[in-house]
C-alpha cells in the first residue's frame, strides 16, 4: 500500500474515498484547497509496468486521473452522462492491460462526448500536488484527462502537442473539467465580425 500512504500524505486520509466501478478500484480525493473539487484516479494501473520506448523508461508507471470541479456531480450509473470520468478511466485501464500498451503525455482518444476528443496530460493545475511517486522500485506518473475540441485536436496534430499547450495554458485552460469553456483557437472571422 506504498501508493496510497504516499497519496493520504499528501491530502490525508479523511480527504480520500475508494470507489469501484466496473470491478476496478479508484480513489476519490477531495481537494479542499481547490474550493470542493475532487481528484478521481486509478488505484492499482501502476502495478502494470507498459511497455514504453527507451527515451521513456521512466514513465513506465502511471496513475490516470480526471480533475472535477465542484460543480461536477459524478455519477455511478453508467446510462447517466456524468459517469463519462469513470467510463473512459476504466477504458483506458483496460486498453493498457489488455493490449499491453503504453499511455503518454499528449496522447489523444476520439471520445464520442460533447467534447470530441480527449488527451493526457500531465499535471497541469495540479502540478505541485502530484509530482511523482518515488517507490523503491519505480516512479509513479500520473497523467490527467484534458477533453479538447476539434479545432483543438487538429492544431495539435498539425503544430504538435507543446504548440497546444502553449495555448491551452495562455489562455488559463488546465486539467480541471470546465463545462464552461469554448476552444482556445479563436477564429480570425469572429475577430472581424466584432
Amino acid at each position: 500500500m506504498p501508493m496510497l500512504q504516499n497519496l493520504e500524505a499528501r491530502f490525508g486520509s479523511q480527504h480520500i474515498q475508494m470507489i469501484s466501478f466496473e470491478a476496478k478500484d479508484f480513489y476519490l480525493i477531495d481537494l479542499p484547497q481547490q474550493h470542493g473539487a475532487k481528484l478521481l484516479m486509478t488505484a492499482g494501473l501502476h502495478a502494470h509496468q507498459m511497455p514504453v520506448h527507451e527515451k521513456h523508461q521512466d514513465e513506465a508507471f502511471i496513475e490516470l486521473y480526471v480533475f472535477l470541479p465542484s460543480y461536477f456531480e459524478l455519477s455511478q450509473n453508467t446510462k447517466e452522462p456524468t459517469a463519462w470520468p469513470l467510463v473512459w478511466l476504466s477504458k483506458l485501464y483496460d486498453y493498457v492491460l489488455e493490449k499491453d500498451t503504453w499511455l503518454g503525455h499528449g496522447h489523444t482518444f476520439p471520445s464520442q462526448l460533447p467534447i470530441p476528443y480527449l488527451m493526457l496530460v500531465r499535471p497541469l493545475a495540479l502540478e505541485a500536488l502530484l509530482t511523482p511517486i518515488q517507490l523503491p522500485d519505480k516512479t509513479i506518473h500520473f497523467l490527467g484527462l484534458l477533453p479538447l475540441f476539434s479545432d483543438e485536436f487538429d492544431y495539435k496534430q498539425s503544430k504538435g502537442t507543446l504548440k497546444l499547450l502553449q495555448k491551452l495554458v495562455m489562455k488559463g485552460v488546465s486539467e480541471k473539467l470546465d463545462d464552461y469553456r469554448s476552444s482556445v483557437l479563436q477564429s480570425k472571422w469572429q475577430f472581424w465580425k466584432r
